[in-house]
């Protein structure tokens, strides 16, 4: 829900506030900037204001950390605040987004998206640096499109606040934006207007940090020689892809269980939960199963789209189109080249290759020959695979 207050506009006396929170090793530290009215005899009545909503949006925090690559360590850190407002007065909201953390600030401000939504998929329409809190969207526009003003101070620039206007299918840098004196005339929604320091001290922000809306509980299997633990999903969202979740994994150990039954031979199969999101969970299931012969390993991911409820595997992660293929070729060759505990003949990317998810890599999984007694993984940044990686699936229910 938008929380609504007192209208704000002239500004008589502005003061920088910046590193309110904790330093980091990494090359920009965490800073949040906000301009605060020091002199509240000066209001006008001409800006509407919005506080930003208060609802955490798993979505939004999932292409925010696939547009800044931010790692799975620093995504507690960073806090995003939001807000929806009409950008082009089409009737159809747009969604801005301020993201303040320690891959995404500097002494100047911090980054922002200006995203389009579309049946619940967002589209970039803009991104922006050294955005300080409050933004104010007026009700003038250029080419169609609001003018957005924003305070800009710090990293050695001349205090000023510039109005960013839409040129040439984008908005203005906040370098690049018109400087205007004041902001004591301008109509229109001043938008993210948090008391940020105040937010902090009562802990009361959003972040990154995805804390999946279900959970997962474990079953065992014992009889005789066999000895098989999995994993079934509990409170998900949607009783009916729940169902075909949970029977998928209760496929994906069926043939080990079946053959050992046959065979009576030992079979022990444990599993690992490698990534669990709102977006995607990826299960890793590990053992090993005895023959007359010896005893061989049992490595079998899997991975679910949680949108579509559809497996994710080597056959449906990658885009089509031939460079993509060409791209992650070059990744695993990579990989492979700068390991020297690999030993492998492949050549590339294969669609019967085994894959699975952890927080920061894809791996890729197999066996090296029919007489293979150890799997072979291979370790790719997600960062990395991220603009070649299919993410649409097709709407239908785990088979």
């Amino acid at each position: 829900m938008k929380k609504k207050l007192y209208v704000i506009t002239c500004i008589s006396v502005l003061l920088f506030v910046g590193c309110i929170a904790e330093k980091t090793s990494q090359p920009n530290s965490q800073i949040t900037s906000q301009v605060i009215i020091e002199n509240p005899q000066d209001k006008q009545d001409l800006l509407e204001t919005l506080n930003s909503e208060n609802k955490a949006y798993p979505l939004l925090e999932s292409f925010i950390i696939d547009a800044y690559n931010i790692p799975s360590e620093y995504q507690a850190s960073t806090k995003y605040y939001y807000n929806y407002v009409d950008i082009n007065n089409d009737g159809t909201d747009e969604l801005f987004a301020l993201i303040i953390g320690p891959y995404t600030s500097g002494s100047g401000g911090s980054s922002a998206l200006l995203l389009t939504i579309d049946n619940g998929n967002f589209s970039l329409l803009d991104s922006f640096t050294l955005v300080q809190a409050p933004i104010v969207i007026s009700d003038n526009t250029t080419n169609g499109y609001r003018d957005i003003i924003v305070y800009q101070s710090g990293s050695g620039a001349e205090s000023a606040y510039k109005c960013l206007s839409y040129e040439n299918g984008h908005y203005n840098s906040v370098n690049d934006g018109k400087a205007i004196a004041s902001i004591n005339k301008v109509t229109g929604l001043s938008i993210i207007s948090d008391n940020l320091i105040q937010d902090i001290e009562n802990n009361d922000f959003l972040t990154l940090e995805q804390i999946p809306s279900y959970s997962l509980e474990s079953h065992v299997i014992t009889k005789e020689n066999i000895h098989v633990s999995y994993p079934q999903l509990v409170n998900y969202p949607g009783e009916l892809s729940m169902g075909y979740m949970n029977q998928d994994l209760e496929n994906a150990i069926t043939p080990y269980i079946e053959e050992a039954s046959n065979i009576k031979q030992a079979l022990n199969i444990d599993y690992q939960i490698m990534y669990q999101g709102d977006d995607i969970i990826s299960i890793l299931f590990n053992g090993s199963q005895n023959f007359e012969n010896g005893v061989y390993p049992i490595v079998h991911a899997v991975n679910f789209d949680l949108k579509t409820t559809t497996q994710i595997n080597a056959s449906n992660l990658i885009l089509k189109d031939k460079t993509s293929r060409n791209k992650v070729d070059q990744l695993i060759l990579n990989a492979i080249s700068t390991d020297d505990t690999l030993e492998t003949s492949v050549e590339g990317f294969a669609d019967w290759m085994g894959v699975y998810f952890t927080n920061d890599s894809i791996i890729f999984y197999y066996l090296e020959n029919d007489f293979a007694t150890a799997y072979t993984f291979i370790d790719i940044p997600k960062s990395l695979m991220q603009p070649y990686l299919n993410t649409t699936f097709e709407e239908h229910p785990a088979s």
